[in-house]
């Protein structure tokens, strides 16, 4: 989901005289209480502005589209959601926020009533589809009820606004509502289970996922009320304090810019040497069906042979955010694979008789993966907090001999982007984390810290 698009939708400092990253802080008085003052109104403002953007959102409907998921219920079942939608935006109230203009980051507390996922689905179970085709479809709403939302919002500075980046955040549901819907003839049926968290319900199978969506949705709504305040205005129009502020700020975010990209380089190297890259693809073993005139065919799809090329391309796309607490620096935010691709050199499809066979590779573009890096200043250590997969991101299919069933593709790309997931999920996430953290434990990071003063 493109965070302009919810953009669309919702539109109806301490300094240091360094350029590493601050341990030792040489403040003027004077940008420093004016910094801090900013600060300060800034929160106020947002938390109003979160308040009154609730009541305008509340029950609004928007149709938000966000694509299709495909994921494994168990090793025979496989659910594809499909025209997964937003009926209606999060009303997000704050019942705290606090900006560190110092390190370009908000602490945030937010809250929301609900947020109600849509989606179209079909459940085929590929250990009998072929004795008894039966697909099961309807319709899926997930109603996540009395959302807690806690974490920290990294900040840029994008010309003459602050603009929200990365998203740290928490999310604590009190209950999670699944519903489906199908007919029986002409009688609607519904049915519906409660349980306590996202783990426990059909959304922990793509929690990461949710959380993804999710972040992009505070994201929006955050930087719909930041768009409105401009630094030219907050500085009071003096333009030598806000020119001083945004250099310092520019040279904060490059060495912390710097450090990931250190840390990813060396990443790189390691994958290969450990074997990481290249490695085996899941085999795929899905049916399908489609609706010709009054009958509802049923076939299937195998591939075997895979192979993915690319994880030892780990690159930072944007920048990084930073936030401190006491002695330990925290930086975080997005990277992706460079060059990432998936090929399988055999595939059979099968329906109406038919069963072409042929090869086929999948580009994929902007895969997400959220990377958090703690430093401890006392003894310049770091450590890797986190490293999840969270979107596989935009998949396209170049596949021989599928001329006839051109329709299918769209499908292969969703099989694949689930067959990812699974193998991210099965322990290569854990890998990776393992090895890009014991590269971290060794970084030099002298070069990006000024000595300290005590």
């Amino acid at each position: 989901m493109q965070t302009s698009t919810i953009l669309l939708v919702l539109a109806g400092t301490f300094l240091v005289a360094c350029n590493g990253l601050p341990t030792v802080r040489d403040v003027s008085p004077v940008l420093d209480n004016m910094v801090k003052s900013i600060g300060s109104g800034l929160d106020t403002y947002l938390q109003a502005g979160f308040t009154k953007q609730a009541r305008r959102l509340k029950n609004t409907p928007v149709s938000l589209q966000l694509g299709d998921l495909f994921f494994h219920m168990d090793d025979n079942t496989g659910m594809l959601l499909k025209n997964i939608r937003l009926p209606t935006l999060p009303a997000l109230t704050a019942q705290s926020i606090t900006s560190d203009l110092e390190y370009l980051n908000t602490k945030l507390q937010l809250s929301a009533e609900s947020a109600v996922f849509e989606a179209d689905y079909e459940i085929t179970n590929n250990k009998f589809v072929s004795v008894l085709p039966l697909t099961s479809t309807g319709v899926l709403t997930a109603t996540i009820k009395d959302i807690k939302i806690s974490g920290v919002a990294g900040l840029a500075i994008a010309d003459n606004i602050y603009q929200a980046t990365n998203m740290d955040l928490k999310y604590t549901p009190a209950h999670v509502t699944i519903e489906v819907s199908y007919y029986e003839g002409d009688e609607k049926i519904s049915s519906q289970v409660t349980v306590d968290s996202i783990e426990q319900s059909l959304l922990g199978k793509i929690k990461k996922e949710v959380e993804y969506r999710m972040n992009d949705i505070v994201r929006a709504q955050l930087n719909v009320l930041l768009n409105q305040q401009f630094l030219d205005q907050l500085f009071l129009g003096n333009d030598q304090m806000l020119a001083h502020y945004k250099d310092h700020a520019a040279r904060f975010t490059l060495n912390a810019n710097s450090i990931i990209d250190q840390l990813l380089s060396q990443a790189d190297k390691a994958l290969k040497t450990l074997g990481i890259d290249p490695i085996g693809f899941p085999d795929i073993y899905e049916s399908f069906s489609k609706k010709i005139l009054i009958v509802r065919w049923h076939g299937s799809f195998t591939a075997n042979k895979g192979g993915i090329n690319g994880l030892a391309s780990l690159r930072r796309y944007k920048d990084v955010s930073l936030s401190v607490d006491n002695d330990v620096v925290t930086i975080f935010g997005g990277i992706g694979f460079q060059e990432l691709s998936i090929g399988y050199s055999y595939y059979r499809a099968e329906f109406m008789g038919f069963g072409p066979t042929g090869e086929f590779r999948v580009g994929v573009q902007d895969p997400s993966i959220f990377l958090k890096l703690s430093v401890k200043l006392g003894f310049l250590t770091a450590s890797v907090e986190d490293f999840k997969f969270e979107h596989a991101g935009q998949l396209k299919v170049d596949i021989t001999g599928l001329d006839t069933f051109k329709w299918i593709i769209e499908q292969i790309a969703n099989w694949v982007a689930g067959a990812f997931h699974d193998l991210m999920n099965s322990g290569l996430e854990q890998k990776m984390k393992d090895i890009i953290n014991n590269i971290a434990k060794d970084l030099d990071l002298k070069p990006f810290f000024p000595p300290r003063s005590y």
